[in-house]
């Protein structure tokens, strides 16, 4: 088995532990449901990290040295390049798997490219916003919550958004300003605690794992769930300070008007006020389960995950190349003129001849 086939094999079931951990996590979400949106983050967030971290934290079977059928495939279709010494991975491998490989490569690129024009057009758009003149009472929200927050106003921003991390650019629609007080100290402490938080640099993270694992949509699942758990907590954040829930559900209700109404843009994932169904009922519902039900539930979701990962990394396992085995040099017989010049430059060499010691121990 070539290298790449190995690796490919070993993306393969990767892919099938996440994809049975996530199966685990969404059943285990209906069984024994987390209603806080605190414990949900965190635990989506720890399921994220172990689902990158699959082959550091298992061990590794070591594969047969027996040639498989791929491998004979690409020796008959290549047989020199596979033998050659100067020969890498990719002229030992078939066809397929390098196109297979072409293939991961250019989706992860195209991910990696739009989420970079998504950048640049965040960026543009911060420069040619107007920075929002701030009357004394959202002064005073911004220096408590987030003092280095700057707001500006821009006419392509459907709905507010956030980003930067040394001094984040929360921009605003054009709408803002004519809106009641009450609306906008809600829209304004929203976003002022994604600052608080750090929720840019989690966001970037997420948006590059989307993009190397495209394929993948258990990936994509997850992530979505943490974006709505993270979103949760800061709704329930933002009612806890308002000290009521009305305000700020209208609120949220007129940023999504105001999105269907935006012009589309390149950076529009990082305007788009996502989940927002699930946000307003669970701001309309009363939590009802006490923590140490909440605790309970949390402790049997992650002994369950712990188990099932266990069995899947038994069940198809990541594998390790053999060891390679010394290669043995071929001596071959010497002809019988090269015996005879092998001959002839041993006897011109010069004999050593023994030193002799004068004296001995007595004498001296």
């Amino acid at each position: 088995m070539s290298s790449l086939e190995l690796a490919l094999a070993n993306l393969t079931a990767w892919s099938l532990q996440i994809g049975v951990l996530a199966l685990a996590a969404a059943a285990l979400a209906c069984l024994v449901p987390v209603e806080r949106p605190g414990v949900r983050l965190a635990l989506g967030q720890s399921l994220l990290a172990l689902m990158l971290v699959l082959p550091l934290v298992q061990p590794w079977r070591v594969t047969s040295a027996a040639v498989s059928w791929s491998v004979s495939l690409a020796s008959a279709t290549a047989p020199r390049a596979a033998l050659s010494p100067g020969a890498g991975p990719l002229a030992a491998a078939p066809s397929w798997c390098v196109a297979v490989v072409l293939l991961l490569v250019l989706g992860t690129a195209i991910r990696l490219v739009r989420l970079a024009a998504a950048l640049f057009e965040l960026r543009a758009l911060g420069h040619r916003a107007r920075t929002l003149d701030l009357p004394p009472w959202l002064r005073e929200l911004r220096d408590e919550v987030a003092p280095r927050a700057r707001f500006a106003v821009s006419d392509r921003a459907g709905t507010p958004a956030t980003f930067g991390l040394r001094r984040a650019l929360i921009l605003l629609p054009p709408g803002f300003e004519s809106t009641e007080r009450e609306h906008q100290a809600a829209v304004a402490l929203h976003e002022l605690l994604h600052v608080r938080r750090g929720d840019w640099l989690a966001l970037l993270l997420e948006e590059l794992v989307t993009a190397a694992f495209f394929f993948h949509p258990a990936v994509h699942w997850l992530v979505a769930h943490v974006r709505l758990a993270r979103e949760q907590c800061v709704d329930a954040d933002v009612v806890r300070r308002l000290g009521g829930r009305e305000v700020y559900l209208e609120s949220l209700l007129e940023a999504a008007r105001a999105a269907t109404l935006a012009r589309a843009v390149l950076a529009a994932p990082f305007f788009r006020e996502s989940h927002l169904r699930e946000r307003v009922d669970l701001l309309l519902k009363e939590v009802s389960m006490s923590g140490a039900h909440t605790l309970r539930n949390a402790g049997v979701t992650s002994i369950v995950l712990l188990v099932t990962l266990a069995f899947t990394a038994s069940a198809v396992p990541l594998q390790s190349a053999p060891p390679k085995e010394p290669a043995k040099v071929a001596t071959r017989p010497l002809r019988p003129s090269q015996r005879s010049s092998a001959r002839s430059i041993r006897s011109t060499r010069p004999r050593r001849r023994p030193t002799r010691w004068k004296g001995s121990l007595s004498s001296r």
